[in-house]
């Protein structure tokens, strides 16, 4: 065969015979993409590693004939080239263009990256260029399929043009969502497609016309509009954003999202990122120019204040606006830091923009800035800590900041046994102190040290450890001075030491069992665990020392074997006494896993615990010299000489079903203080009810202050594209829902559709009620559309997990 010079140099090896020749003739394995292959064209996709010599064109067909310029080959033909395979009934070859041509056929031209199928083509053998008319064609890099009246496809930069084409990510013949266009360029090797005189249509209804419409199609970075973010609630009204992405550098992004609310006015938003070895950020900006709901709301306010005899107050600007920053730092190996600062216009920014709605509210926003230096042992921290609150009904008075705060905590091991370590704080109070509350200090130093020693002997069957520390605190307070107002005579310095000691001792016995059904059948290992655990802390005087940081620990078995029922240093309880502690489990021999843990435990008291948030208790002699005469005496001084039941159980009964129930039982009222459970069944990942009641009885009240509320929730698939999902909490002794919704997501390979409907309250208090709409599209290929809704159901619904089409390109780096 001769050998033909052009511009490349092509061999051409031509094999004739009456069956194809073995191997290149056979299709390469189904490229099937399970349920979701969306073309039949997908399984001719050819392999990446199947790469033929990129020089020659082979081919083979049952009749041929040739002479120097042409060849004609006729029946059951098949052409490599490179990676490439042309299917074909009748082919002529131009022997000095390299050129492959064939008409009035079914052609199926084939690669790594597409599959054409045609009834005329024309192959540019020199260039790898494939261009055919009434074409049908799969992407296999970006998953899309669809038809062209023209087409031609460029191996060697991977790109390709359509005229009058449709394009799709859905499965042929299902198209939800369809691009129709006069001019399609997809551009592989950038990742962006670009349509002319384009409409978008879903489930076959045309919904938007673009003169000119780029798209990403693939995963990665790229600047241009967004879908945009669409959401509806009732103060106010229909919100549209539009943002744009700016991919400044591969570490530096930005996205502008101008919009409007219907009610409110125009809103301007931007946020950007950047990445470092050292460092990430983000800061995110929010401003709307004159919300109109807002100054109506504001107006309203200023004349009841009025009309009440407040000539004092203010109007809050009907500009608005937020601020978000934070930086992630590693500046060293061991060393790290943090920066978050975030601020809002007003308090209720957060619940009428940012839909921060519901039990999710947020009740304050915390700025805070802290390096943090650890080795395997110790860890130190230097922290500025500030807080803007937001819901003066659950945080009154504004809390105190951190300006700084200096910890410090090491622990150490020796090999017989023996630990010992040290926790450290020096930190300093500031806040804003009004004329209401004179005798809250302004600021104040506080410095808190303990260390500790304890030694640990343990083995298989059981273990004991004594630890003594000792607690030294220091204050120094300043006070505000008003005009008018005598101040008490407090002490401006105060500090406070004592011992802390305890011993923790258990054992654990064991024995074999097996079950026939339960917890799923087979041999398992039930243990009986013993605990005792004494603490001794004498009693200081602690009533005027202020609370800073500090409050009381909720209660829990856990909390039995503690040696603080307080958080923060401004308090220590007192303590004399024994917490005696019993736990069983069952555990899987097989697995390992542990299917049953009951637990319960109540604590002894040898001493009365005196110390609170408030005053000291006094003794029982001085309660009843304090109240002698009175008729309730004993209502007042009588102690309980042990502590509430604490029982907490975890069950694994199957496979998909999990519970965990925690009770507190009082002995002395005979009455339940705290009940939760929390029941969860889950047979399939797209499967999942929760079901959780939270009961809480305030001892402290005599009139039984109770908080009780039942929460359900679901996200549950009732085939394989269609799942409904809710939530409904409900406050049993109010007799008033909360927070719920209700919604379905359908999703299949190329288009998910999330809608819910949501009715809440801003907090546990509030008796407004409040709705908001959610609609959100995502289509493979295209982008999102709408507010992001899986995120919502995400914090709501335990173990719920996003159900995605594709990453989100816009998160991350």
């Amino acid at each position: 065969m001769k050998n033909i010079s052009q511009r490349k140099k092509i061999y051409i090896a031509l094999i004739l015979g009456l069956a194809q020749a073995p191997v290149m003739a056979k299709s390469p394995p189904s490229g099937a993409f399970g349920a979701c292959r969306i073309s039949p064209l997908a399984e001719y996709i050819q392999p990446s590693s199947n790469m033929m010599d990129s020089e020659t064109v082979y081919l083979s067909g049952k009749y041929a004939d040739s002479n120097e310029q042409f060849s004609n080959i006729k029946e059951d033909i098949v052409a490599y080239y490179g990676n490439a395979r042309i299917d074909a009934d009748h082919l002529v070859l131009d022997r000095e263009k390299n050129i492959l041509q064939g008409k009035d056929q079914n052609i199926r031209y084939s690669s790594d990256s597409a599959v054409i199928e045609s009834s005329s083509f024309t192959s540019y053998l020199n260039n790898r260029e494939y261009e055919g008319g009434d074409v049908t064609y799969y992407m296999h890099q970006i998953e899309a399929q669809g038809k062209a009246r023209y087409a031609i496809n460029r191996q060697n930069d991977g790109t390709s043009d359509f005229e009058q084409v449709t394009y799709s990510t859905c499965p042929v013949g299902t198209e939800v969502w369809q691009l129709s266009s006069d001019e399609l360029h997809l551009d592989e090797e950038s990742g962006r497609g670009v349509a002319r005189h384009s409409k978008l249509s879903v489930f076959g209804v045309p919904v938007l016309y673009s003169p000119y419409f780029s798209f990403p199609i693939d995963d990665r970075r790229q600047t241009g509009f967004l879908f945009p973010v669409v959401s509806m609630d009732k103060s106010g009204g229909l919100s549209v954003r539009a943002p744009y992405y700016v991919n400044i550098a591969p570490n530096f992004d930005m996205t502008l999202i101008p919009g409007f609310y219907t009610k409110r006015g125009l809103i301007l938003g931007a946020e950007a990122r950047y990445l470092s070895k050292w460092q990430s950020s983000t800061l995110r900006l929010e401003l709307l120019p004159h919300d109109n709901v807002f100054r109506k709301d504001e107006n309203n306010r200023y004349n009841t204040e009025l009309s009440s005899g407040n000539p004092n107050y203010k109007k809050d600007d009907s500009t608005r606006w937020s601020v978000y920053f934070e930086q992630q730092l590693n500046l060293m190996p061991k060393l790290r830091g943090r920066v978050l600062f975030q601020q809002v216009s007003d308090d209720q920014y957060a619940e009428d923009i940012q839909d921060a709605v519901g039990l999710l509210s947020k009740t304050n926003l915390e700025r805070i800035g802290e390096l943090t230096y650890s080795n395997d042992n110790w860890q130190s921290i230097l922290r500025f800590q500030h807080f803007q609150v937001l819901d003066r009904d659950v945080i009154p008075n504004d809390p105190y900041a951190r300006m700084p705060q200096l910890l410090f905590n090491g622990n150490w091991m020796t090999d017989n046994g023996i630990f010992y370590g040290f926790y450290g704080e020096a930190v300093n109070f500031t806040t804003n102190v009004t004329r209401q509350l004179p005798d809250r200090p302004k600021s104040g130093v506080r410095i808190d040290l303990m260390p500790y020693v304890g030694f640990r002997a343990e083995n298989s069957w059981g273990f004991f450890e004594p630890r003594l520390a000792y607690r030294f605190t220091h204050y120094d307070l300043k006070y505000q001075d008003f005009a008018g107002y005598k101040h008490p005579n407090q002490p401006d310095t105060l500090h406070r030491s004592l011992p802390i000691f305890s011993i923790d001792t258990g054992i654990t016995f064991e024995r074999n069992t097996s079950f026939s059904s339960m917890f799923g059948g087979g041999n398992f290992v039930q243990t009986l665990e013993p605990r005792l655990f004494y603490l001794y802390v004498p009693y200081r005087n602690q009533s005027d020392i202020p609370i800073f940081d500090t409050g009381s620990v909720t209660p829990s078995f856990d909390s039995l074997f503690a040696t603080n029922q307080f958080t923060g240093a401004d308090r220590q309880s007192n303590a004399n006494q024994i917490t005696t502690a019993l736990t069983t489990r069952f555990i899987n021999e097989e697995t390992g896993v542990e299917h049953f843990r009951f637990s319960a435990g109540q604590i002894y008291y040898i001493d009365d615990p005196r110390i609170t948030t408030e005053k000291d208790l006094p003794t029982k002699s001085e309660c009843y010299s304090q109240y002698a005469g009175a008729s309730n005496v004993a209502e007042h001084c009588d102690r309980n000489r042990s502590s509430e039941w604490f029982i907490e159980s975890n069950v694994q009964l199957t496979e998909d079903f999990s519970g965990r129930v925690t009770w507190q039982w009082s002995p002395s009222s005979k009455k339940t203080t705290r009940l939760s459970y929390d029941l969860r069944y889950q047979p399939e990942d797209r499967k999942i009810i929760n079901i959780g009641q939270r009961y809480y009885r305030d001892p402290n009240y005599s009139n039984d202050n109770i908080t009780h509320h039942l929460d359900i929730t679901s996200y549950w698939a009732i085939s394989s594209n269609w799942a409904i999902v809710g939530r409904y909490n409900y406050a049993l002794e109010e007799h008033r829902l909360n927070d719920s919704f209700v919604g379905f997501e359908y999703s299949d390979c190329c288009v998910a559709t999330r809608v819910a409907a949501r009715y809440y309250r801003n907090n546990l208090t509030d008796k407004n009620k409040e709705w908001k709409a959610y609609l959100q599209f995502e289509l493979k290929g295209l982008g999102n559309f709408g507010q992001d809704t899986d995120s919502m159901w995400r914090d709501a619904i335990y173990g719920y997990q996003t159900n995605s089409l594709s990453n989100n390109r816009y998160r991350g780096f």
